[in-house]
């Protein structure tokens, strides 16, 4: 990385800095949104420490389940990069916790603590930036993991992803570049396969506007939106955090009685029909301090990946 990039977002993050907090001087933090009783929690798009971009190493799989139980939510999809280690991770580890995991097959697990319970998809980020996968794919639900991504079209990808009863949902499709970063997303290449994939993710709560009409990255989501609307697609929220603190800001609402919790795969097959009805995910966004802190970060990481 050149001298002058280093340069611009190092920047980027003093300017990031002072407009964080000039916004939280002039803003308060949402309350906590009350639950009824067959609202069902679900978040989608998670990075752990198994994330080799999870810059600040905090996302252990057990601190995110302590927050999710705090935040009163219901499933979580952790999608680390080109990685879905985390179900087999929390089977390894129940006997020594203070909670128990029981398996729903291949693709699920629930997390018991006895008086609450928390669901979990095998979930990954494929993470190949290569002309055939053309960006980030996210697959949620799936039994297997795809090996050697790399010699795999999308359109390959996504029907061994479905074969596999999985989910296919292409992340931040319009972040394709910030600061001269590759963010993952596919652009225009999503024309391609539009009517493949289950649904698009139109709010990643990772897209915010840093310094207004320098770096605005709520026009990605709004791309998104736009895009969907379009072409009649699904769509969902994704969180895309990299912090346990931001687990909750962002997530879909869906009825608990109309979904399979007993079976991995029936599990998910409930929230892909719920998915596919819902044109408008129900989002809640609080803005907290703390996203700030997760672009601070991602730039920080940038920073030392570049330099070293």
């Amino acid at each position: 990385m050149n001298r002058r990039k280093c340069l611009a977002l190092l920047g980027a993050g003093v300017i990031a800095g002072v407009n964080s907090a000039v916004y939280l001087s002039q803003s308060t933090q949402m309350e906590k949104m009350p639950k009824s009783p067959n609202e069902f929690r679900a978040v989608f798009h998670i990075h752990s420490n198994f994330s080799g971009d999870s810059y600040l190493q905090d996302c252990t799989i057990e601190r995110y389940i302590d927050k999710a139980f705090e935040e009163e939510l219901d499933l979580l999809v952790i999608t680390d990069n080109s990685e879905d280690r985390s179900l087999d991770y929390l089977l390894s580890i129940s006997s020594n916790s203070h909670f128990k995991v029981h398996s729903l097959g291949e693709n699920a697990i629930v997390v018991d603590r006895g008086d609450k319970q928390l669901y979990f998809l095998r979930g990954i980020e494929y993470h190949n930036h290569s002309e055939n996968l053309g960006g980030h794919l996210l697959a949620l639900g799936h039994t297997k993991k795809i090996l050697n991504e790399a010699k795999y079209t999308v359109n390959d990808m996504i029907k061994i992803i479905h074969d596999h009863s999985g989910l296919t949902i292409p992340p931040h499709p319009f972040a394709v570049e910030v600061l001269g970063v590759n963010m993952g997303g596919m652009g225009l290449k999503l024309m391609d396969i539009k009517d493949e994939v289950d649904a698009v993710e139109v709010f990643n709560a990772q897209n915010i506007c840093l310094i207004p009409g320098i770096i605005d990255a709520t026009q990605f989501n709004y791309k998104a939106k736009i895009f969907a609307d379009k072409h009649h697609l699904a769509r969902i929220c994704g969180v895309d955090c990299h912090r346990v603190k931001d687990l909750g800001v962002c997530y879909m609402k869906f009825p608990r009685d109309k979904i399979n919790l007993n079976d991995g795969e029936k599990l998910v097959g409930s929230l892909k029909k719920l998915i596919t009805e819902t044109k408008n995910p129900e989002v809640y966004r609080q803005y907290a301090f703390e996203r700030y802190n997760s672009w601070l970060g991602f730039v920080e990481y940038q920073l030392n990946a570049r330099i070293s």
